[in-house]
């Protein structure tokens, strides 16, 4: 392993780029379209799947507002734990923390099973589970290297992905169903049309955008914290608009009347094949692959950072703060964290198989509608932070906009977002009309936050020093590796 260590991470390693690519990459977009967008129209019936991506484009930028201001003004690899325990209170903090080290592994295990259909599909292969096996070998091996290496393949795979994402959309808008660009899948209409199952259409939307929140565990490492504030919001803005139009696009090539029948995994693959050749498709079903692995590496890296920071402020074991030394393959990565996670990845995935589970239908929906709910609330509890945060004087000079107005209605709004999913979702999760096991997802996530809430009363109770610390852990500028620095001195 890594050998001797340094305790901080390496700041000025992470370029706005990276940030930006990651940020991206953990949403997958080609992955949400042949997994989500398709599924939500198949499963839930709501031909009104594209106006959902505007309004949780928007929902969601309000709730960024309060946590991107927090971050810029304290950096923290634990962005979302340190907004909450300064706002909230330590405890809070604490349960913010416990919401990213279960919902982003979770997104980890719901992907292994996406990959390993897609990839058995692609091979000709009957068993997902041993193709899931190599994801996640690769995924522990490459968790534990430095952030930035092969940052540019990965740049060139996600460009390629958006471009060809791109190709089948002008494919569809140039061959409409019937000669008609349809625009009823962008009314209020279609979308409220069958109300009972909205909250599923708008669950897997928001599991969509899962990712770009990701941005403000690297600001210990970016080369300019405002370059965190600006790809988040590049990343959200970009989403909403590329989501809408491909989401649309698959609609006005099948007609809207019956992109519900038509709506399969193949759909995607079908449309570019047919209009720019076989070889095109067979490019898609690459990319698809190669997109679902970055966005598993993308989570697993956001992981790492937020175990780093819970264990910088012993709230977590001490070792897992431990980062590789400078220089090498391993530097600024928090690899005992990598490790473990890894491990507790490899036993749940090994769970699900024995039991039996169907990688889509029990792994991928589940698993992404619970993490996306999850990290809903947790934003939602970030901007009542950034409200409260702001009004005991913290963080300097910030319009009322910033401080108070725009974080309450995000927080109003993402509330109501979150009870139209938990209350509507019974066909997106394979269960009967109104069945009280759709409210399993929130009751989890309530779980996870009174564990943390349980965990940081303890820590009070046992050594209040270490509990008044919690999300104050700035990096040390004496121990920090900062890369800039090391080149002046060369």
């Amino acid at each position: 392993m890594p050998g001797a260590v340094k305790p901080g991470l390496v700041r000025g390693l992470v370029s706005p780029f990276a940030v930006w690519q990651f940020q991206v990459g953990a949403s997958s977009p080609l992955t949400v379209v042949v997994g989500g967008v398709v599924t939500t129209y198949a499963v839930t019936g709501v031909v009104g799947v594209p106006l959902t991506f505007p309004i949780i484009g928007v929902c969601l930028g309000l709730l960024s507002v309060g946590f991107l201001a927090m971050s810029y003004r304290q950096r923290h690899a634990g962005a979302a734990y340190a907004a909450m325990a300064v706002g909230l209170g330590p405890r809070w903090g604490v349960a913010g923390g416990f919401i990213a080290l279960v919902s982003y592994p979770a997104l980890q295990i719901a992907l292994l099973g996406l990959f390993g259909v897609n990839m058995a599909d692609f091979a000709g292969t009957e068993s997902w589970q041993v193709w899931a096996w190599v994801a996640w070998l690769l995924l522990a091996a490459v968790g534990t290297l430095r952030y930035t290496l092969g940052q540019y393949t990965v740049a060139g795979i996600t460009i390629v992905e958006l471009a060809v994402i791109t190709m089948m959309s002008i494919a569809a808008f140039v061959h409409p169903h019937d000669g008609h660009i349809t625009t009823s899948p962008l009314t209020v209409s279609a979308l409220w049309a069958d109300q009972g199952q909205i909250g599923g259409a708008f669950a897997l939307g928001v599991a969509a955008f899962v990712g770009f929140e990701t941005g403000p565990a690297f600001s210990e490492e970016i080369k300019d914290e405002r370059s965190v504030v600006s790809a988040s919001v590049l990343t959200l803005v970009f989403l909403t608009g590329f989501l809408t139009v491909v989401a649309w696009s698959l609609a006005v090539w099948t007609g809207a009347d019956r992109i519900v029948a038509e709506a399969t995994s193949a759909l995607p693959f079908d449309i570019i094949s047919r209009y720019w050749g076989a070889t095109a498709g067979t490019v898609m079903g690459l990319l698809l692959i190669s997109s679902v692995y970055i966005s598993m590496l993308s989570f697993h890296n956001t992981t790492n950072r937020y175990a780093f920071a819970m264990a910088r402020e012993r709230v977590l074991p001490r070792f897992l703060a431990r980062v590789g030394r400078t220089g090498g393959r391993f530097e600024g990565t928090p690899w005992p964290a990598s490790l473990v996670q890894s491990g507790l990845v490899a036993a749940a995935l090994a769970v699900f198989q024995l039991a039996g589970a169907n990688p889509m239908e029990d792994m991928f929906v589940w698993l992404s509608s619970g993490a996306a709910f999850a990290i809903l609330a947790m934003l939602v509890l970030v901007s009542v932070a950034a409200v409260l945060w702001f009004r005991s004087g913290a963080g300097g000079a910030a319009s009322v906009w910033i401080r108070t107005v725009l974080p309450i209605v995000g927080a109003v709004a993402g509330t109501v977002l979150a009870a139209i999913i938990a209350l509507n979702q019974s066909l997106l999760l394979q269960l009967d009309p109104g069945s009280g096991w759709q409210l399993l997802i929130p009751a989890c996530a309530a779980a996870v936050v009174a564990a943390g809430l349980l965990y940081g009363a303890w820590i009070k109770g046992v050594d209040p020093v270490r509990y008044a610390g919690i999300g104050r852990g700035q990096p040390d500028p004496r121990t920090e590796i900062d890369t800039q620095l090391g080149a002046i001195r060369g």
